[in-house]
Protein backbone atom coordinates (compact mmCIF):
# COMPACT_ATOMS: atom_id res chain seq x y z
CA UNK A 1 0.00 0.00 0.00
CA UNK A 2 2.85 2.32 0.98
CA UNK A 3 3.99 1.41 -3.29
CA UNK A 4 1.49 3.29 -4.54
CA UNK A 5 1.59 6.51 -2.52
CA UNK A 6 5.51 6.61 -2.97
CA UNK A 7 5.07 6.31 -6.84
CA UNK A 8 2.22 9.01 -6.66
CA UNK A 9 4.83 11.24 -4.41
CA UNK A 10 7.77 10.55 -6.87
CA UNK A 11 6.07 11.23 -10.06
CA UNK A 12 4.65 14.90 -8.44
CA UNK A 13 8.09 15.64 -7.19
CA UNK A 14 9.39 14.81 -10.97
CA UNK A 15 6.46 17.06 -12.16
CA UNK A 16 7.54 19.87 -9.46
CA UNK A 17 11.55 19.55 -10.58
CA UNK A 18 10.79 19.42 -14.46
CA UNK A 19 8.68 22.64 -13.72
CA UNK A 20 10.66 24.50 -12.19
CA UNK A 21 13.47 24.03 -14.87
CA UNK A 22 10.79 25.21 -17.85
CA UNK A 23 10.31 28.33 -15.48
CA UNK A 24 11.87 31.61 -16.79
CA UNK A 25 14.69 32.48 -14.52
CA UNK A 26 13.47 35.48 -12.16
CA UNK A 27 15.13 38.62 -12.95
CA UNK A 28 15.94 41.75 -10.37
CA UNK A 29 14.11 44.61 -10.71
CA UNK A 30 15.51 47.29 -12.40
CA UNK A 31 17.22 49.67 -10.16
CA UNK A 32 15.07 53.32 -10.16
CA UNK A 33 17.85 56.18 -10.62
CA UNK A 34 15.99 59.44 -9.74
CA UNK A 35 15.81 61.62 -12.74
CA UNK A 36 16.41 65.74 -13.72
CA UNK A 37 13.52 67.44 -14.01
CA UNK A 38 13.15 67.45 -17.35
CA UNK A 39 10.95 70.48 -19.52
CA UNK A 40 7.40 69.74 -19.57
CA UNK A 41 6.92 68.97 -23.19
CA UNK A 42 9.35 66.20 -22.02
CA UNK A 43 7.73 65.06 -18.95
CA UNK A 44 5.29 62.27 -20.18
CA UNK A 45 8.23 60.36 -22.32
CA UNK A 46 10.95 60.33 -19.21
CA UNK A 47 8.25 59.06 -16.68
CA UNK A 48 7.75 56.17 -19.31
CA UNK A 49 11.67 56.22 -19.50
CA UNK A 50 12.50 57.40 -23.00
CA UNK A 51 13.71 59.75 -24.56
CA UNK A 52 12.01 62.78 -25.88
CA UNK A 53 14.80 64.05 -28.53
CA UNK A 54 13.85 64.57 -31.88
CA UNK A 55 16.69 62.04 -32.67
CA UNK A 56 15.71 58.81 -29.95
CA UNK A 57 12.02 59.72 -31.71
CA UNK A 58 13.11 59.18 -34.83
CA UNK A 59 12.51 55.61 -35.75
CA UNK A 60 14.31 53.93 -32.68
CA UNK A 61 13.13 51.62 -29.56
CA UNK A 62 11.39 53.30 -26.85
CA UNK A 63 13.66 50.37 -24.67
CA UNK A 64 14.72 52.73 -20.97
CA UNK A 65 18.00 54.31 -21.45
CA UNK A 66 20.67 52.87 -19.10
CA UNK A 67 20.49 53.76 -15.88
CA UNK A 68 24.22 55.03 -15.64
CA UNK A 69 23.97 56.50 -18.61
CA UNK A 70 24.03 60.84 -17.78
CA UNK A 71 23.12 63.10 -20.57
CA UNK A 72 25.12 65.26 -21.68
CA UNK A 73 25.34 68.89 -22.96
CA UNK A 74 26.55 70.25 -26.18
CA UNK A 75 26.43 73.50 -26.40
CA UNK A 76 25.43 76.14 -23.96
CA UNK A 77 22.24 77.81 -23.97
CA UNK A 78 21.35 81.25 -25.33
CA UNK A 79 20.70 84.50 -23.09
CA UNK A 80 17.22 83.79 -24.30
CA UNK A 81 16.75 80.14 -23.91
CA UNK A 82 13.94 78.59 -21.81
CA UNK A 83 14.87 77.44 -18.38
CA UNK A 84 12.76 75.83 -15.46
CA UNK A 85 11.18 78.62 -13.39
CA UNK A 86 13.80 79.82 -10.53
CA UNK A 87 16.70 79.00 -12.50
CA UNK A 88 20.12 81.33 -12.71
CA UNK A 89 19.27 83.24 -15.64
CA UNK A 90 22.30 85.20 -16.14
CA UNK A 91 25.81 86.56 -14.88
CA UNK A 92 25.06 89.75 -12.45
CA UNK A 93 27.89 92.33 -13.58
CA UNK A 94 31.18 92.39 -12.25
CA UNK A 95 31.94 95.91 -10.41
CA UNK A 96 33.33 98.75 -13.38
CA UNK A 97 30.44 97.29 -15.50
CA UNK A 98 27.25 99.49 -15.87
CA UNK A 99 24.99 98.30 -13.59
CA UNK A 100 22.08 96.27 -15.24
CA UNK A 101 17.84 96.52 -14.32
CA UNK A 102 16.74 93.60 -13.43
CA UNK A 103 13.05 93.49 -14.60
CA UNK A 104 10.80 90.64 -13.35
CA UNK A 105 7.99 89.55 -16.00
CA UNK A 106 5.38 87.43 -15.73
CA UNK A 107 3.40 85.72 -18.63
CA UNK A 108 -0.03 84.08 -17.95
CA UNK A 109 -3.48 84.18 -19.58
CA UNK A 110 -3.35 87.12 -21.48
CA UNK A 111 -1.43 89.29 -19.03
CA UNK A 112 1.86 91.05 -18.76
CA UNK A 113 3.08 92.08 -15.27
CA UNK A 114 6.18 93.90 -14.86
CA UNK A 115 7.60 93.93 -10.94
CA UNK A 116 8.70 97.75 -11.84
CA UNK A 117 6.94 100.79 -13.98
CA UNK A 118 10.20 102.47 -14.12
CA UNK A 119 13.12 101.89 -16.78
CA UNK A 120 16.05 103.21 -17.06
CA UNK A 121 18.18 103.76 -20.03
CA UNK A 122 20.99 100.65 -20.47
CA UNK A 123 20.93 97.44 -20.15
CA UNK A 124 18.22 95.37 -18.71
CA UNK A 125 17.91 91.89 -18.33
CA UNK A 126 14.22 90.79 -18.38
CA UNK A 127 13.81 87.53 -16.23
CA UNK A 128 10.90 86.42 -17.90
CA UNK A 129 8.73 83.35 -16.44
CA UNK A 130 5.42 82.10 -17.84
CA UNK A 131 3.13 82.18 -14.60
CA UNK A 132 0.00 80.66 -16.77
CA UNK A 133 -1.19 77.60 -18.59
CA UNK A 134 -0.59 78.32 -22.26
CA UNK A 135 2.41 78.75 -24.38
CA UNK A 136 4.02 82.40 -24.00
CA UNK A 137 6.94 84.34 -25.13
CA UNK A 138 8.25 88.20 -24.60
CA UNK A 139 9.06 90.88 -27.69
CA UNK A 140 9.95 94.04 -27.27
CA UNK A 141 10.40 96.53 -30.00
CA UNK A 142 11.00 100.17 -29.93
CA UNK A 143 13.84 102.57 -30.44
CA UNK A 144 15.49 100.45 -33.23
CA UNK A 145 15.28 97.67 -30.51
CA UNK A 146 13.10 94.24 -32.01
CA UNK A 147 14.10 91.31 -29.86
CA UNK A 148 12.37 88.27 -27.82
CA UNK A 149 12.78 85.35 -25.93
CA UNK A 150 12.14 81.61 -27.01
CA UNK A 151 8.55 80.43 -26.69
CA UNK A 152 8.23 79.45 -23.09
CA UNK A 153 6.02 76.53 -21.72
CA UNK A 154 4.48 76.87 -18.46
CA UNK A 155 6.18 77.11 -15.65
CA UNK A 156 9.44 77.63 -18.14
CA UNK A 157 11.67 81.05 -18.12
CA UNK A 158 14.24 82.91 -19.58
CA UNK A 159 16.44 85.92 -19.36
CA UNK A 160 15.79 88.66 -22.53
CA UNK A 161 19.33 90.92 -21.92
CA UNK A 162 18.89 94.42 -24.16
CA UNK A 163 20.31 97.49 -23.89
CA UNK A 164 17.47 100.01 -23.74
CA UNK A 165 17.61 104.04 -24.62
CA UNK A 166 15.08 106.19 -24.03
CA UNK A 167 11.74 106.76 -25.33
CA UNK A 168 8.84 104.09 -25.64
CA UNK A 169 8.59 100.58 -26.10
CA UNK A 170 5.91 98.03 -27.23
CA UNK A 171 6.10 94.90 -25.50
CA UNK A 172 4.03 91.88 -26.12
CA UNK A 173 3.31 87.93 -26.65
CA UNK A 174 4.07 87.14 -29.78
CA UNK A 175 2.59 83.50 -29.47
CA UNK A 176 -0.86 82.93 -31.48
CA UNK A 177 -3.18 85.87 -31.03
CA UNK A 178 -2.33 87.00 -28.08
CA UNK A 179 -1.02 90.16 -28.62
CA UNK A 180 -4.82 90.94 -29.76
CA UNK A 181 -6.06 88.56 -26.28
CA UNK A 182 -4.47 91.52 -24.37
CA UNK A 183 -0.86 90.25 -23.96
CA UNK A 184 0.21 93.83 -25.39
CA UNK A 185 1.59 97.10 -23.37
CA UNK A 186 4.01 99.66 -23.56
CA UNK A 187 6.91 101.11 -21.72
CA UNK A 188 8.55 104.09 -21.06
CA UNK A 189 12.32 104.39 -20.83
CA UNK A 190 13.81 107.55 -19.25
Amino acid sequence: MLAPITAVATALATLALMAAACAPAAQPAPTQVPARTPAPATQAAAVQGVSATPAATAGTSNAPASPTTAPTATTPPSPTAAAPAGADLGPTPASGEASVQVVQVDLAEFTITFDTSTFKAGPVQFKVTNTGKLPHALEIKGQGLDEKTAILAPGQSAALNVKLTPGTYEVWCPVDAHKDRGMDTTITVQ
